[in-house]
């Protein structure tokens, strides 16, 4: 198993990151950063997503994309790259369809756009978030609840 350390002088903070065979095994304190093959997704999943109106929920989502204005081609490309990564493991594909399933359709993109809604965005950056740093997916079940009411 290949592996290094990498350090990033990131918002004025240290990010290390611990990087086996292109796979994130350890995650920074506020920015993610993953290199698999030759997909980088570079999100910021460790911020509050605590959002009471529609501009907040506007401002969080960017930040999530770390934009300052709204870029589809950025968003479009790192939705991909998030795409990529998850629909690897059963229980997210069980959420992507089961998201998608609110608008009777089994397109996991409309499921991940979904996730993405002002409804889910905060319990989705969260399942994410522990999936990629953790590898933990428990959480995933609790949203896949949430959906089915």
């Amino acid at each position: 198993m290949e592996f290094h350390l990498e350090k990033q002088l990131v918002a004025n903070k240290i990010t290390v990151i611990l990087i086996v065979n292109y796979d994130i095994i350890l995650n920074s304190t506020y920015y993610i950063i993953i290199q698999m093959s030759n997909t980088n997704l570079d999100l910021n999943l460790n911020i509050e997503c605590d959002y009471t109106n529609n501009d907040e929920y506007r401002d969080t989502y960017l930040k999530i994309f770390k934009l300052d204005n709204f870029d589809e081609e950025v968003i479009n490309s790192q939705l991909a790259n998030i795409k990529n990564i998850i629909v690897k493991n059963d229980i997210f594909r069980e959420l992507l369809t089961k998201s998608a399933g609110l608008y009777l359709t089994e397109d996991l993109d409309i499921g991940l756009m979904i996730l993405f809604s002002y409804d889910y965005l905060k319990d989705f950056t969260q399942c994410l978030n522990d999936f990629i740093i953790y590898s933990k997916t428990e959480k995933i079940n609790e949203l896949i609840k949430k959906i089915k009411k």
